[in-house]
């Protein structure tokens, strides 16, 4: 319920109405294979189902951090999953972040960004600016869209 409430309260910051589904945090995890990384990266946390099963499944030894501009869902990721690094932050603040643990790069960043809701100059910006250049070599980058979201024109376009 939280979800929807913050969807309402904040619907720049929240890009869908509802939970992801079940499936979803398995498929992320069975894709990026955190268990043999030493850096992953999240981008919008939400409901933090994601977060809780990359928690799970990454190896002793490496960072996962976390960024989210929603402080209510930023705090109860804290409080639900205190080993997981959090900042209430943009994900445009990834290499900061990174370097603060003397990171030059991460292996992968996951992805819950609204896209849609952005233009074509931020989608780029966030993009090629900020993730591209945050990942080092054998990188990978998942992102995960609502289907309202992606018949939007700017969801289309970021497809």
């Amino acid at each position: 319920m939280y979800f929807i409430t913050e969807f309402f309260k904040r619907s720049l910051q929240t890009g869908a109405v509802v939970s992801p589904s079940r499936k979803l945090p398995g498929l992320v995890v069975e894709t990026t294979d955190p268990a043999t990384k030493e850096c992953v990266v999240e981008l919008v946390l939400g409901t933090r189902v994601i977060t809780k099963e990359i928690a799970r499944k990454i190896n002793p030894t490496c960072l996962l951090l976390t960024l989210e501009i929603n402080k209510h869902f930023a705090d109860k990721t804290q409080r639900d999953c205190p080993e997981v690094i959090v900042f209430n932050a943009s994900e445009t603040e990834i290499n900061k972040y990174l370097e603060e643990h003397n990171r030059d790069s991460c292996e992968c960043v996951i992805s819950a960004i609204p896209w849609s809701m952005f233009d074509r100059r931020k989608q780029e910006c966030i993009l090629l600016d900020v993730v591209y250049n945050s990942l080092g070599v054998n990188w990978i980058f998942p992102t995960i869209a609502c289907i309202q979201n992606m018949i939007s024109h700017s969801g289309i376009r970021f497809k």
